[in-house]
């Protein structure tokens, strides 16, 4: 339109000058106007026409990159193009606006290393096999990695995906150029959730609390906060500063309870918890790991140590500090001694004990016992009501049952029984 507009008004004054210029034709300047110098052209539509000619000239014909946009330039018979394994956008219209604030699935790793891999595809149950939810910081960058059975073809915040199974692709530039901070949905991989770098400061110091009363100590940052209740399980909570309601980042207290009587309350109150034996600090115990309500990631721990059971509770075992506070939890009541009853059905067991704990053999009475037999009297010896751990060891008790009957005329057929513990004390 604008070039129309142009010409149309070139070809006024040019219509001017042909018909001055024209045979027979009288042209009177008008007092207005001056000629240019040795030419019948007046001075005004000259310099009319140089303006119009010059504002409707085209640009030299040369290259200026767009940033944003991948680029293939041809020239002395090189040809050049973008790194295959990598993609650019391929537009650069602004940060992709976030599809929501938080993720919806609650429990969000951490991506690792620079660039961050993420996994595109999904497993048998339709879950991506790179978990629900990633956190990334917006400095870091991604590479994608197609290991579904198919070819993925799609856009996501300007960049143009097109990945063979088992190919992969560097999307060049940091998250946070591209993707604003929040979640964005990635079509057959996880949630992305960007989000904002936390300037890294000086930690806090990290100080030693001790409780007597329980029997344990551990080490935290100073600027936690320590919450003792009066309560009959002395619950002890920690917390950080600007703590979020409602999560118990670390709390430990005592279980009235036997293991048993744990066990059997989570098969009927909380079956989809996840139980595994484990090794807590160098402390045997079991671990139970569920989701509670609002998607919150929790885990249990049930140590029972010196006659007693520690409940170690948390909702952010993820949190690298809560991680490393859990690290330096040791036990430090004295163990109070432990009356172990050994009967028939413990034949061949093997019984940990520690010092000052004792055994008690309550074997059947229709059977003649003859003398038990210790094999390492230093580490356990017999007393007036049992046998009594001395020192730390392992050592075995042995005897044998003949029955009753065997005395009775005719004698009967019943066999003897060989019966024999393993005692390891701690």
């Amino acid at each position: 339109m604008f070039r129309v507009n142009i010409i149309s008004l070139l070809v006024m004054p040019i219509a001017i000058i042909l018909s001055a210029c024209a045979p027979g034709t009288q042209y009177t300047l008008s007092p207005d106007l001056t000629l240019v110098p040795e030419t019948d052209v007046p001075q005004q539509v000259a310099t009319f026409v140089s303006d119009a000619l010059t504002q409707t000239a085209l640009p030299p014909a040369t290259s200026t990159p767009v940033p944003g946009v991948a680029t293939l330039s041809v020239g002395n018979d090189a040809t050049s193009t973008s790194n295959p394994n990598s993609s650019q956008p391929i537009s650069s219209s602004g940060p992709k606006p976030a599809d929501n604030d938080k993720p919806a699935a609650g429990i969000c790793g951490e991506a690792q290393g620079d660039p961050a891999t993420i996994i595109l595809g999904t497993d048998s149950s339709g879950m991506p096999m790179a978990g629900r939810c990633i956190a990334i910081d917006p400095a870091q960058h991604i590479k994608l990695v197609n290991q579904s059975s198919s070819p993925l073809n799609m856009n996501f915040a300007g960049y143009q995906i097109n990945l063979l199974a088992g190919d992969e692709m560097l999307l060049d530039k940091p998250v946070g150029q591209y993707l604003s901070l929040g979640v964005h949905y990635l079509q057959m991989g996880p949630e992305l959730w960007v989000k904002e770098a936390v300037a890294v400061t000086a930690p806090p110091p990290i100080v030693e609390y001790t409780n007597s009363a329980v029997g344990y100590k551990l080490n935290l940052p100073g600027d936690w906060s320590i919450n003792e209740t009066n309560s009959s399980n002395k619950e002890v909570t920690f917390s950080p500063p600007n703590a979020e309601p409602f999560v118990s980042y670390l709390s430990i207290s005592l279980d009235s309870r036997t293991l048993d009587q744990i066990i059997n309350l989570y098969a009927q109150s909380v079956p989809d918890a996840v139980r595994e034996d484990t090794i807590f600090n160098g402390y045997p115990g079991i671990k139970y790991t569920y989701t509670k309500q609002n998607n919150v990631y929790h885990v249990e721990y049930y140590i029972p140590y010196g006659g007693r059971i520690y409940a170690i509770l948390t909702d952010r075992p993820n949190d690298s500090v809560v991680q490393s506070i859990l690290m330096t939890i040791r036990f430090t009541a004295p163990p109070q001694p432990v009356t172990y009853d050994v009967r028939m059905v413990d034949n061949g067991k093997t019984f940990v004990m520690n010092i000052g704990d004792k055994l008690r053999l309550d074997l059947d009475l229709s059977y003649n016992w003859s003398a038990i037999l210790i094999s390492n009297p230093a580490v356990i010896a017999g007393v007036q009501d049992g046998y009594f751990a001395f020192a730390g060891g392992t050592a075995t008790l042995t005897t044998t049952g003949n029955p009753d009957c065997l005395n009775s005329t005719p004698p009967c057929g019943m066999p003897s029984i060989l019966f024999t513990i393993t005692v390891v004390v701690q």
